[in-house]
């Protein structure tokens, strides 16, 4: 009786049936009892007789309504109403009845709300984790994989239970957009593993980003990471800071500024202090001086990006002979002419 009343003893559609079997039961049990009755569970019925009054608008709302996104938004509305109480067993009762009214025709947005609140406020691991392996068996998008990808980490999941659904998760991508997210989540999700087991070997990672850049361009195309080239930044700041390969970084932005991104001094700006900070301030000066001919979508920004090159210059000069100062200086005075 127990479990029939946690199953569905709060949906208001169908309670009565297990609640009148479950009193008459009681009942008995008390008739050949002796005592009498709790008034804590007498206030608990007074209370639950005032609550039914309360939500008797929704139940004849949901009665009357005729299409499924018509008793959606009604549940979504029943939901933000049963927020208020701040029950969680009421909540997620009302959940697990907009499921399962949407069960013929899964709605991924219902899945989402219910795992946004999952792991916001009843904060319990494994059943959020519970909740996404049904979310994604019956309504799979990146989105939900993602989550349930987050969901399992903090439910310290083993590695091998993680990574053997990398494949099925892999195969609802269809933009690019979420193929970004859902191998931005995934890659991340590797980094904490190794950092979390004081490795610093990022070798997984790495195979990753790869495998990530290969199977996008391959599935959607020569601009699969346009216009922002998200992806390959991520990659490229990744080698730059963690694993100290700046070569590597150098050639993923040369490539960004080649395949679309060379108009703009954002870009340009973005990839210079990357070689400021992390990489050789001679490569900085280089790409400098590429901008200063190459970008033209914001002209001031342009004035500002050789006013930068300048100034990296005389940093330059400091550590050269008289010679080699000559020579900068001709090299620079040349470049501002033009």
């Amino acid at each position: 009786m127990e479990e029939a009343v946690t199953k569905i003893g709060l949906r208001a559609d169908c309670a009565a049936l297990i609640w009148n079997v479950y009193l008459d039961f009681e009942k008995m049990i008390l008739n050949s009892a002796e005592g009498k009755e709790s008034d804590i569970l007498r206030a608990a019925f007074e209370n639950s007789a005032k609550r039914m009054a309360d939500i008797t608008a929704f139940e004849d709302r949901l009665t009357d309504a005729e299409d499924l996104n018509e008793k959606l938004s009604i549940l979504m509305e029943y939901i933000e109403f049963e927020m208020q109480t701040k029950d969680p067993v009421r909540i997620q009762m009302m959940f697990e009845r907009a499921v399962c009214t949407s069960a013929d025709n899964p709605n991924a947005a219902v899945w989402l709300q219910y795992g946004n609140w999952l792991d916001s406020s009843l904060k319990l691991p494994q059943v959020s984790v519970e909740v996404y392996a049904r979310a994604v068996r019956h309504s799979p998008c990146t989105a939900l994989w993602q989550q349930y990808f987050t969901a399992l980490e903090r439910s310290n999941a083993t590695a091998n239970e993680i990574d053997s659904k990398w494949p099925e998760a892999r195969s609802t991508i269809t933009t690019p957009d979420e193929g970004l997210s859902l191998y931005r989540t995934y890659i991340y999700l590797l980094r904490r593993r190794v950092a979390k087991e004081d490795g610093n070997d990022y070798a997984v990672v790495l195979e990753k980003f790869e495998e990530g850049a290969a199977f996008l361009a391959e599935k959607f195309g020569s601009h699969w990471d346009s216009p922002k080239a998200q992806y390959r930044k991520n990659y490229a700041l990744f080698l730059y800071t963690v694993v100290k390969q700046p070569d590597k970084a150098r050639k993923i932005w040369n490539d960004i500024l080649a395949s679309g991104s060379g108009h703009l001094a954002a870009a340009w700006l973005e990839a210079a202090n990357l070689e400021r900070y992390f990489g050789e301030l001679n490569n900085a000066r280089k790409l400098y001086y590429r901008a200063i001919n190459s970008a033209s979508d914001h002209p001031f920004t342009v004035i500002f990006l050789s006013f930068q090159c300048f100034i990296l210059l005389w940093y330059l000069m400091l550590s050269y002979n008289s010679n080699e100062k000559s020579v900068l200086c001709k090299s620079w005075t040349r470049r501002s002419r033009k």
